[in-house]
Order: C-alpha cells, then sequence, then structure tokens
C-alpha cells in the first residue's frame, strides 16, 4: 500500500474546467498542485467538504478524465475556497492523461520523465516511449500572440502573429515570405508583466494562405516547455479575469 507520501505532488498552477455530474454547466478553476491521489484546486463555487462526488475534470479539451472524488478539505485564500480533493480510483487510461497533462505544463521535462519513471515503475507501469519529443508530448495550442522577429544577417525587426504555439517551435502568420530553413531570433509578447519570451529557431516551411498572407512554422532550437507554460498562464487568465480576479 502506498503512503500519500509516495506520490510526487506536481505544482502546475494552471485554470482548468470542472463538471459535476449533478450540475449542468462546467466552470472553472485553478489547479495549484496534483498527483495521482488527489490535487489542490482554488474556485469562486462551493463544493461541500467531506463529501463524495463525481467530477469531470477538463485539463484541455483534449484531456480529460471522470474520476469519484472525496473533498477532504477546505480553506479560504484570497477570497476563493481552496479544497483538497482525493481520487477514489484512477484508471491506467486516467494516469496516463494526467501524466500527459502535468508533462505539457512543468518547466522541466527531464525531471517530469525521472519522477513519472519512478512512479510508474513502482506500479508496475511501462511508460516507455512517453517522453519521445513528438506531438505526444509537444502538443499545439492554438494561441495568437504578437511575434517580433529578425532574419539571421539582419538587423530588421519584422512583425508577426502566432497562430499556435508548442514548447518545440511556434506556426505563424507573416506579410511577406521568408525563405525556408532561414535561422530566426523571435520575441513572443505575453501579457504578463514580465518581458517578452525570446528564442531561436528555423523555419521549417512555408505556404501563401488565400489572404495572401504566409503561413510559417517555426522549430525552436531547444525546447521550451516554461515558455509555453508561461504564455498559455498568461492567456487563460487573461479570459478568465472576471471570474478570477481580486
Amino acid at each position: 500500500m502506498h503512503d500519500l507520501r509516495d506520490y510526487v505532488r506536481w505544482k502546475v498552477n494552471k485554470l482548468i474546467k470542472i463538471r459535476l455530474n449533478q450540475e449542468a454547466g462546467e466552470f472553472n478553476c485553478l489547479v495549484k498542485d496534483i498527483n495521482l491521489k488527489g490535487m489542490q484546486l482554488m474556485l469562486k463555487e462551493d463544493l461541500v467538504s467531506d463529501s463524495r462526488l463525481m467530477m469531470e475534470i477538463i485539463f484541455t479539451e483534449v484531456i480529460r478524465i471522470n474520476v469519484e472524488c472525496w473533498v477532504v478539505w477546505q480553506k479560504d485564500e484570497c477570497g476563493f475556497n481552496v479544497y483538497g480533493v482525493n481520487f477514489n480510483k484512477l484508471t491506467y487510461e486516467d494516469k496516463q492523461k494526467i501524466h500527459k497533462f502535468t508533462n505539457m505544463e512543468l518547466a522541466n521535462k527531464e525531471e517530469v520523465k525521472e519522477k513519472e519513471s519512478e512512479e510508474f515503475n513502482r506500479g508496475g507501469v511501462d511508460m516507455e516511449g512517453t517522453f519521445v519529443e513528438d506531438r505526444r508530448v509537444f502538443e499545439r495550442f492554438a494561441v495568437k500572440l504578437p511575434v517580433r522577429f529578425v532574419k539571421s544577417g539582419s538587423e530588421v525587426q519584422e512583425e508577426a502573429l502566432t497562430y499556435n504555439i508548442s514548447a518545440k517551435g511556434v506556426g505563424m502568420t507573416v506579410k511577406e515570405e521568408i525563405s525556408q530553413d532561414s535561422d530566426l531570433e523571435i520575441w513572443l509578447d505575453i501579457p504578463d508583466q514580465a518581458g517578452p519570451l525570446y528564442a531561436r529557431g528555423k523555419v521549417a516551411w512555408v505556404k501563401e494562405d488565400e489572404a495572401n498572407e504566409y503561413k510559417a512554422g517555426i522549430n525552436f532550437e531547444k525546447a521550451d516547455l516554461m515558455g509555453v507554460s508561461r504564455a498559455l498562464r498568461a492567456v487563460c487568465k487573461i479570459e478568465a479575469l472576471p471570474r478570477f480576479s481580486v
């Protein structure tokens, strides 16, 4: 039998949605941390402490789980309710989805790999291949952010707009064609008061769209999970501001 301390707790601080089966709608909340035994949630709505309920947890549009939960404690924080929620039982598929979610959110992919391997090996689950650097890990998110970039050998700063981002690169729309395999210095303007996100990358492909603009796929030199997590948190906070202003 596992002690609760045996389970790594991932501090993600990510806005998600939950739906209670006995209620019609879904609502926003902040998952402060999570592991395979439970999570801490911050939200405006009231949950009944010391109660059991069925919950759909919507981490992203494609990562969702339905699980029976037990609300074990509650405290107030900055005018919000913070709840400790235990999972009564997770399926193998649920565990995979939680790991995929945390792997996308945490900054240090090698740390996540080490902790996940340790925990799943303790439970006899083979995670081989989960951390291959492909779309299973570096999921793309439809996010529009202003971009400034400079081509290698040029001093002219140009502007663009992302239409999706991932830890490994961005898709962006530019007004003038850029050459495939061009090296770029890139600054993503993230609305979080922390300054632009800087990256170096290479143009993987370019094509013209129906608006006579150009779509370009840019691969970063180094994967940046912290950067994409920061961008997503900033965008989500803006969208959820009416519900989470304090």
